[in-house]
């Protein structure tokens, strides 16, 4: 089975076991900060920025966190390479290692632009998909 056919099952059965977590208003949970002025609680999100080298563990992450997108104030995404995991340089004679490509990180935002809707009936704030694409960031 190649890794999109594996990608696409890996977010439908955790969209299957991801609802009910997803259900979860916002003002009960622990990932956001209280911030109180005025005799009035409001929630502060925390500015996050991913980087990701598209590793198996990292796309099992992202999609970890499209579920949470929400919770945070996401700044950006940012896919790149490691010591384990890159792309390679044709002019410097350098062999790609294991590299997944670009692809899958789109793959996996239009899938999310799918299931954002539904998302978005069981707690407010989830980016839409252009926005995440407005964001991510490849280097």
């Amino acid at each position: 089975m190649n890794w999109k056919k594996m990608l696409v099952f890996g977010i439908v059965g955790l969209f299957s076991l991801g609802l009910t977590a997803c259900s979860t208003s916002p003002s009960t949970t622990s990932s956001a900060k209280k911030n109180v002025t005025n005799n009035q609680t409001s929630l502060e999100k925390y500015r996050t920025v991913i980087t990701t080298d598209g590793e198996v563990d990292d796309m099992n992450s992202m999609i970890r966190y499209l579920y949470y997108s929400n919770e945070m104030d996401l700044a950006g995404i940012i896919l790149t390479s490691s010591t384990y995991h890159y792309a390679g340089d044709e002019e410097k004679g350098i062999e790609p290692y294991r590299w997944t490509g670009t692809d899958w990180i789109y793959d996996m935002l239009d899938a999310y632009e799918e299931i954002q809707p539904n998302l978005s009936k069981h707690a407010s704030g989830y980016p839409t998909a252009n926005t995440l694409r407005n964001i991510t960031k490849i280097g």
